[in-house]
């Protein structure tokens, strides 16, 4: 019997397809060699970086030591501009100078930054805290090119690489992280941020201090007992230069996508602490009264840790914020509200519960999303001189308008409150590029009836026209407002020149 040969044509086909597998399998392994060759060669550069950065952590100086860059501070001169003989007066002279810029038809109250029905910030630090230094500068001609002297620092740190040490441990211990960062000019002034679990729901807060070279930092997280097993990577990293010049790195960004640590050999708690129940007591309260919150909360395995939350006005431009503690092993917790003797009369609610566990996991509770459990979480308050409107700004003005290195500026700030009076006046000064930001807080001046700052910046702040921000006045009822640049013509004639050396 005769074989049957395979047509000429299918032959052809096969030795094709042969010769095709060959070539996949030839380039397949060039890419592999070649990925694990770069893959190695990665991992010898992270270890050198990690061996370099554990080393200068070796040497770090302790927290109460200075932590400035060696030669970050520069003797400046004391020459300035616009501050001649003839300006200086009675801080009222100069405000009514300034009050020209503005139209006459700017009433009082008429630039409300938060209409009624919006929520205020749940505290002064948390909003700094989010708050980024990648906001539009003071004005479009900051972004354009400008003919800079090599001393005016106009640019943020950079982190060239971040090791975590050691890269695996277990709960009730810590870890420290290592960072290695340069800026161009003034130096590395400080640096924070935050791990979270792999969950989401817990998180650790940290803050970084100089080690032994110029360009090395480290900080150390306390890892919670029954923190969540698995790899905890780093949420932000903020780093600020000697300038006030600020980068902060989003989860994703590098080198921060590759940083992390893994919790091992836990009793792993990712799950918060649940609230069951609050309560308000009295009902009804006078203006200077006492308020007793009660909460109800348990948690799975951890145990609740901290419960806190605020308490919000009628009108929604005040909030009382409280914490509560725990009195005895059982699941109640408690806390005081003090009402302000001029608080706005009516019904105050409950806003929030923020509640956290001994693994770091937090949950806020709003009363917006859970309805039937605040039922019992408001009171009604009376007063004589019920105070529903935060204060309004008047005038805002700086003096001198310019200044060098080292001189001193005063934020000059005219305020009036209706009925309660002023409690805090607070503000942020921001750079011509938007990069660097300087925070104040002012003091009532009898002699003028204003409200002072004194800001000194640094050497090599970004020289330029900086100007504020915004405003947050509060009154003594808790009333808060934000006055900000971008809306207010006042807030806008706030101009300060920093001319430099």
């Amino acid at each position: 019997m005769t074989r049957k040969s395979l047509p000429r044509k299918s032959s052809a086909m096969w030795i094709g397809l042969a010769f095709a597998l060959a070539a996949i399998v030839v380039v397949g392994y060039h890419w592999y060699s070649q990925n694990r060759e770069l893959k190695v060669a990665h991992e010898r550069q992270k270890g050198e970086i990690r061996k370099k950065l554990i080393k200068n952590g070796d040497q770090a100086l302790s927290p109460g030591e200075a932590i400035r860059r060696p030669g970050a501070e520069k003797p400046v001169s004391s020459r300035g501009r616009g501050d001649k003989p003839a300006d200086r007066g009675k801080g009222g002279s100069v405000r009514s100078g300034r009050r020209s810029m503005v139209a006459s038809d700017n009433k009082p109250g008429k630039f409300t930054e938060r209409g009624e029905g919006e929520r205020l910030a749940e505290s002064t630090a948390a909003d700094s805290d989010r708050e980024t230094s990648q906001e539009s500068g003071i004005s479009a001609e900051a972004e354009m090119d400008r003919d800079e002297p090599d001393y005016s620092d106009a640019q943020p740190p950079e982190v060239i690489a971040i090791v975590f040490d050691p890269q695996q441990v277990p709960p009730g211990t810590n870890v420290s992280i290592y960072v290695q960062a340069t800026d161009n000019l003034s130096g590395v002034k400080s640096i924070s941020g935050m791990a979270r679990s792999p969950s989401g729901a817990a998180a650790l807060p940290f803050g970084c201090r100089r080690s032994g070279s110029d360009e090395s930092f480290v900080g150390t997280l306390a890892i919670p007992e029954r923190a969540e097993m698995g790899r905890w990577y780093l949420a932000y990293l903020r780093i600020t230069d000697e300038a006030y010049n600020s980068k902060t790195y989003s989860q994703n960004a590098l080198p921060l996508a590759d940083s992390y640590f893994e919790v091992v050999e836990s009793d792993s708690d990712n799950v918060p602490p649940e609230v069951t129940a609050v309560y308000l007591n009295p009902l009804e309260v006078d203006g200077g009264g006492q308020v007793q919150v009660t909460v109800e909360a348990k948690d799975d395995k951890s145990g609740v840790a901290k419960i806190s939350g605020a308490l919000m006005s009628p009108s929604k431009y005040a909030r009382l914020s409280f914490s509560c503690r725990n009195e005895g092993e059982t699941n109640v917790f408690y806390g005081q509200l003090t009402i302000p003797e001029d608080a706005e009369t009516g019904q105050w609610t409950l806003d929030y519960i923020r509640a956290e566990d001994g693994a770091k996991n937090v949950r806020t509770f709003y009363r917006t999303n859970y309805p039937s459990m605040f039922d019992n979480a408001s009171i009604h308050v009376y007063t004589n001189n019920s105070d529903s409107q935060p204060p309004t700004l008047e005038n805002l003005m700086i003096y001198p308008s310019s200044v060098a290195y080292g001189e001193t500026a005063k934020i000059i700030v005219d305020a009036s409150d209706d009925i309660s009076g002023i409690r805090r006046i607070s503000g942020r000064l921001q750079s011509p590029s938007g990069k660097a930001t300087v925070p104040f807080s002012c003091v009532y001046n009898p002699d003028s009836q204003d409200y002072e700052a004194a800001v000194i910046l640094p050497a090599n702040a970004e020289i330029g026209p900086w100007g504020v921000n915004y405003i947050r006045i509060i009154d003594e009822a808790r009333n808060q407002i934000d006055y900000s640049y971008d809306k207010n013509p006042l807030v806008q004639q706030a101009v300060l020149e920093i001319t430099g050396e």
